[in-house]
């Protein structure tokens, strides 16, 4: 079983989507691996199923957040024993900031994006504005419309990512208010 777990978990991160991985560290079953999958499902076992499902959850929690913690727990996934201590390790990409308007600003956020571990797109319709050299530490520069930047990006975007839109021209706030609809209510707007 752990080499299943070992590849699964392997194939999920080279494709770059989110996977928890809980092992028991103290307690009985030492050593056991619990692995949390994108879609919610999960591989292997902690020793019966009311811990698996329970720890779970809480992988799925600590996933949401990008967080690797210590948590403890009863043989049966009681939550204020302290029988079984698990360490759950998250691996998520890195959230996204997506800039729209590649103007003097700009810089300066794609800089403090970088520091606090986002992965940077600055996107701007007017090629001469929005380039390689003028966003060095972007992860990528698009020059394209924002509503058009949102249909390719689709649900790449997601709880922990931002969206951030300088303007200084009424024409642009037309199409970026369409951006605004950021789907589902999962993106921030900043």
């Amino acid at each position: 079983m752990a080499t299943k777990i070992f590849n699964e978990f392997k194939e999920n991160l080279k494709k770059g989507f989110p996977v928890a991985l809980a092992t028991v560290i103290e307690g009985p079953g030492q050593g056991a691996k619990l692995l949390l999958l994108p879609d919610g499902s999960y591989l292997g076992s902690l020793g019966n199923t009311k811990i698996d499902n329970v720890l779970s959850r809480d992988m799925a929690g600590e996933l949401a957040a990008g967080r690797t913690s210590i948590r403890h727990y009863g043989i049966e996934g009681e939550a204020r024993e302290e029988t079984l201590s698990i360490f759950i390790e998250s691996f998520a990409p890195p959230p996204q900031m997506v800039i729209f308007g590649a103007v003097d600003f700009t810089a300066a956020l794609v800089r403090i994006a970088k520091v606090l571990g986002y992965k940077v797109i600055v996107c701007d319709a007017r090629p001469v504005f929005a380039t390689k050299a003028r966003f060095p530490q972007a992860d990528s520069v698009e020059n394209e419309w924002p509503d058009q930047l949102m249909e390719k990006l689709g649900t790449s975007l997601g709880p922990r990512d931002a969206a951030v839109s300088y303007t200084h021209l009424r024409a642009h706030e037309t199409r970026e208010d369409r951006v605004r609809g950021l789907e589902h209510g999962k993106k921030k707007e900043g």
